[in-house]
This record gives C-alpha cells, structure tokens and sequence, in this order.
C-alpha cells in the first residue's frame, strides 16, 4: 500500500469514527436519516475505491464521483442555518427519486408507494416533533417548485457555489476558487465514469491488407491513482469537516439546554411531591457537568430493564451532601457484557428481544461505573438527564490513573 493510499484510509477511518458519533434524534428524525444515508454512502463508496485501488482505475472513477457528490450534498445539508427544514426535504426528495424509478415500470404502485412512505414516517415522526406534519408539507411545496427549474437537487441551486460559501465555516479564509475546482473534478470524474472511446493510439501500423494495427499508448496508472486518491480525500475530509461543524454546533445546544432545563427543574426542588426525589442528571447539569466525567461507586442495581435497541436502564437512589436524588443511568448495547459480570447474571439475560423486557435481581448487587451526562429525557410529568454509562465494574472497580 503506498503512501497516497495509507493517508486516504486514515481520513476514511477518521470520518468512521466521526459518524460512529452522530446519533439519529427521534425529534431530527428526517433530517439526521438524510445526512446518516449520505454519509455512509460516501463512506461506503470511499472503502469499496481504496480496496481496489491498487487493482484498476478504471474502477475507481465512479466510487470517486459517488464520494464526491455525496461530500458536497453534506456539507451542504450539514452547515445549513435551517437543518431540519432542509433534511427534511432532502429525505423526501429522495423517497420521491425511488418512486420516480419504479414509475419506470409500474407507474400505478409508484404513487402507492411513496403516499406509504411518506405516511409511516409521518406517524413515527409526530410524537417526537411537533412539527412534523408541517415539515413535511413545506418541504413537498418547495420541491413541487423546484422541479420546474435546475439544478436537480435538494438544496434547489448549484451545489458547487454552496459548498464555496460554507467553506470558510468549515476551513477558513479561502485562498481558491473552490467552485471551479469542484466543477473541474466533477467534469472529469463524469467522463472517466461513463463509457466512452478509450482507445488512446500512440500510433498505427497499416497493413498490406488494409488493417490497422492500433499501438496503444500506455496509460499512466500511478498518476491517475494518485490524482484518484487526493479527489477521494479531499471529498472525505469536506465531510469531516461539515460533520465535524455539527456535531460542536449540537454539543453547545446541549449544554445551554442542560443549563435551562436544570436551571428551571432546581426552582421547583421544593415543589415536589411527598416521597419524590430530584434528577441527579438535572443537578450535575446544573453544576456544570455538561462535559465531565462522574465515577461512582457502590451503586445498587435492583431492577434493570433491557430496551428494544439493547440499552440496559435502571435507577438508583443517590446521596450527595446537600440530600439525595434519583439517578438513571442507561448502558449502551457494548457494554451489557461487562454489566452482566458485574450484576452476576449470564450475558445472555441482557440480550435485546425487540421488546421492553425487565429483570428483578437477586440480593440488589452494587456495582461501580464512569458516566457522563445524556440528553435531556421526558418523564412522567417532568424532565430527567440520564447518566450513560462508558465503563462499568465490580464494586472493586477503581479509577485508572
């Protein structure tokens, strides 16, 4: 493996780690569903071309074009001031580009097709967002109006000016014209991409006959593979830039919501009712601890619940010196094996069934855990901050030095 192909690899696995990152949100449903499809196309696309790129370049042409299209279409998404109304438009573009497709050749399932898939995520979408309904709405409208002029894409304009105006968000001060440069590279992607004359004649030789002999010129594969790899790191690293962008834009959201939200749950502490007791979550946040890491040790596991997607969740009475509070802490689907041995059950009591399952376990074990802050969460009448478990042990578990 060359030096082009090992630095373009380590930007791919750079851009996995990102999107390892980007959690789809129930309220950002469409949207984060749209920049999800596109980025694991890009990635998708950028793996298959640096497989076989030692093999052809011939083959490497279309992956390159596919990364580069789905780069532009998330730095474009991902830096837009209106993500949601524009995800939103972007998911139902594309439904409507798949019923455009099988309009091919059923034209009558089509339009079944697409009403039915508008309409499943419309009632999955609603309970988590308000808005839904009307999201959905604008974004049709604007596509309707779109569809009588160019370019063809969701954003409704010429993609390479948009990445141009969202570059200084992402790298700076530009020193380039980014617009003609994408336009370059997406020209020449297109043509190595589609079937054209290939036959390039360094020379003929006539025969006697009236045959000719072609003498092909040998093409220059190192380069084009180099030229290959620098347009597939380039897109990689605009992606990684716009998740990037997005990803620090919703971690402030984060906290200033964890701040509001503990702000105005500690104004009512006093209020509660007999017998309830206050968030831990809500406190540390209130605290400060948008970013920190909490150890506790000790903690009693009573009852543990096991979610659809495999998170294993209980709650905890916890006492602090200024009284106590109620903890929930969620383990993701990783680390159930690691919270099995320390609870004492076999793994294969916390697998997920695709159904809410609870346990009641034997004796209460306690165990230690490291934890950060979660999102906020609604509650029965209230609002709470789980704790997300990123280690979990026995009650011997000790800080690492």
């Amino acid at each position: 493996m060359d030096n082009d192909s090992t630095d373009c690899r380590s930007r791919v696995e750079k851009l996995k780690r990102l999107r390892a990152q980007f959690p789809i949100r129930a309220d950002l449903l469409l949207a984060d569903l749209a920049l999800a499809g596109l980025l694991d196309d890009l990635l998708d696309a950028s793996t298959a071309a640096l497989d076989l790129a030692d093999r052809s370049t011939r083959v490497m042409y279309p992956l390159v074009r596919t990364a580069f299209e789905a780069a532009q279409r998330v730095v474009a998404l991902a830096t837009d001031d209106c993500y949601l109304q524009l995800g939103t438009r972007a998911w139902l573009y594309y439904q409507r580009k798949d019923a455009t497709v099988i309009r091919m050749t059923e034209p009558e399932e089509a339009s079944r097709w697409l009403e039915g898939a508008v309409r499943r995520m419309r009632e999955i979408w609603t309970p988590h967002n308000d808005h839904a309904e009307a999201l959905l709405n604008d974004a049709a409208r604007q596509l309707d109006e779109h569809e009588r002029k160019r370019p063809d894409n969701f954003v409704g304009r010429d993609l390479a000016q948009v990445v141009q105006e969202r570059y200084p968000l992402l790298f700076g001060t530009l020193s380039d014209d980014v617009k003609q440069i994408n336009r370059g590279i997406y020209a020449g992607l297109s043509r190595d991409s589609h079937a054209r004359l290939r036959i390039e004649p360094a020379g003929f030789t006539i025969r006697a006959d009236g045959t000719v002999n072609v003498i092909p010129r040998r093409p220059e594969e190192e380069a084009q593979r180099s030229i290959l790899l620098h347009c597939l790191g380039a897109s990689v690293d605009e992606a990684v830039g716009a998740l990037s962008y997005l990803l620090a834009a919703r971690r402030r959201q984060g906290v200033e919501r964890l701040r509001d939200v503990a702000s105005a749950a500690s104004a009512f502490k006093n209020a509660l009712p007999p017998g309830f007791r206050p968030d831990l979550g809500l406190r540390l946040a209130a605290l400060g601890g948008a970013k920190t890491t909490f150890h506790f040790e000790h903690i009693p596991v009573s009852k543990l619940g096991i979610l659809p997607d495999g998170t294993a969740t209980w709650s905890a009475n916890i006492v602090l010196d200024d009284g106590e509070y109620i903890a929930a802490f969620d383990v993701p689907r990783t680390l159930c094996g690691e919270l099995a041995g320390a609870v004492g059950v076999p793994p294969s009591k916390l697998r997920p069934t695709g159904q809410l399952v609870k346990h009641l376990l034997d004796g209460s074990p306690t165990i230690a855990v490291e934890c950060v802050l979660g999102d906020v969460q609604p509650g029965n009448g209230d609002t709470f901050v789980p704790l997300i478990v990123k280690r979990v042990a026995g009650t011997n578990f000790r800080q690492a030095d």
